[in-house]
């Protein structure tokens, strides 16, 4: 039995177990199968289980691995791959995650090199289990490639609600508030959401190893300060961006996100670390704070921390006051980085939780992260430099037409737009 973890195939082998050890109705029933615990050859721990047997393979009766476990020379009648495309665990406690690209392509080898797994002759079964990420993960090239037989049962089926004494309307209601459309989808209706509809598709997002980034550049730290409902306590996001240019061309390292909830204090200590940290990479230009009145307080708790830092001849950075505007405008400006390939996730630093709100966008729950990344374009403004600025007027109904028409008077790849005015609101940047 495989899972993404070893961690959760434990659980799923001490269920087995369990069924040997507690239920009475079992143990009457087959009395010949049950373990010989302390017999020297009968192994029963988590990571394998022998019952009794007339013959003495090699293997134990159960036997558990995840994507790291190396096989080789074991040889099994049964595999069962169990949520392989599990996603990682997150810091993000209150959101859902989809899995990361590596990991649907991680379970999809696993899943091709457990092949040579199975016994040479005899009874052979291989079973999948797993919740739809993507159009194309593991499900997907069982399905269309290997002609598994599929069992797909949602939650609901033409309008017609499959577990109503479990699920009925207003309990999948309430699940679909809590979770998202996205997730829902997933999780209660085995539909993901087509890539090619996606605002952001996964197509486009790429992972490198640290090594891999080339030397210099310089880096930049966002906040979104939120405040939480509780009196003393807040719910922010940091981001951190690597930002080199080769060849004219600048290009993005995604390296580092955090989420949680802390004290305005405690915040300040924590941005200040991160910048400390990143710092001995490549230097810390500027550490962005959304404009809030939270921002205020933010601020004069640096400041007053650099008083210290300096005395300890510790670097002091630059604050830059990153303006409010319209959430939505600011995350899909980011979209043109991914499909031009100028937006790098950074392996080992960075969590699936960023590229998750991006597969989940517009439908996730949260978007925080992303919008925290977003302000990064405050000292970072893409490919296009407009050396004097001009004042276009355009008669336009809706932002993004208006943004075609721009381009359109410009041979220029990209124009950065300081300010448009449009459906009767300003956007900036």
């Amino acid at each position: 039995m495989a899972g993404n973890t070893h961690t959760n195939t434990k659980k799923k082998l001490n269920g087995i177990r369990g069924v040997f050890d507690n239920k009475e109705i079992f143990k009457a029933m087959f009395p010949e199968i049950l373990p010989r615990k302390g017999i020297q050859g009968d192994k029963w721990s988590d990571i394998e289980a022998c019952v009794r047997r007339k013959s003495s393979p090699d293997e134990s009766t159960f036997e558990i691995g995840s994507l790291r476990t190396k096989l080789t020379g074991r040889h099994y009648h049964v595999i069962v791959e169990d949520d392989t495309m599990a996603p990682e665990v997150s810091d993000m406690e209150e959101d859902l995650v989809v899995p990361s690209a590596n990991t649907i392509q991680a379970a999809i080898g696993f899943h091709q090199s457990s092949k040579s797994l199975f016994v040479p002759r005899g009874f052979r079964l291989s079973l999948v289990i797993s919740t739809r990420w993507a159009m194309e993960d593991l499900i997907h090239r069982v399905v269309e490639r290997e002609g598994y037989k599929v069992f797909d049962v949602p939650a609901i089926v033409n309008g017609v609600y499959t577990f109503p004494t479990l699920y009925d309307k207003e309990a999948l209601d309430d699940v679909r508030d809590v979770i998202g459309d996205y997730m829902f989808s997933c999780l209660y209706l085995n539909k993901p959401i087509d890539d090619t509809l996606r605002t952001f598709r996964q197509s486009d997002m790429q992972w490198v190893k640290q090594t891999a980034i080339p030397p210099g550049g310089v880096i930049s730290v966002a906040v979104d300060p939120a405040i939480s409902q509780k009196e003393d306590a807040c719910e922010s996001a940091i981001t951190v961006n690597h930002h080199i240019e080769m060849n004219g061309i600048q290009f993005e390292y995604w390296r580092y996100a955090y989420h949680g909830r802390l004290t305005p204090f405690d915040l300040a200590e924590k941005i200040l670390q991160i910048a400390d940290r990143f710092d001995r990479i490549a230097p810390v230009t500027t550490l962005i704070l959304e404009q809030v009145a939270y921002q205020e307080a933010l601020k004069y708790i640096i400041q007053n921390m650099y008083d210290e830092r300096r005395a300890a001849g510790k670097k002091c950075y630059k604050i830059v006051d990153a303006k409010r505007g319209n959430k939505q405008v600011r995350i899909e400006g980011l979209q043109p980085g991914f499909q031009s390939s100028r937006i790098y996730f950074v392996e080992g630093t960075l969590d699936d939780a960023t590229e998750s709100q991006l597969l989940q966008y517009p439908n996730g729950k949260l978007r925080d992260i992303i919008d925290c990344w977003s302000m990064h374009r405050h000292v970072w403004k893409g490919d296009a430099r407009v050396d004097e600025k001009q004042k276009i007027v355009i008669e336009s109904y809706t932002f993004d037409d208006a943004v075609k028409e721009i381009l359109k008077r410009h041979e220029q790849p990209e124009v950065w737009v300081d300010r448009c005015y449009t459906q009767g609101d300003w956007y900036e940047g």
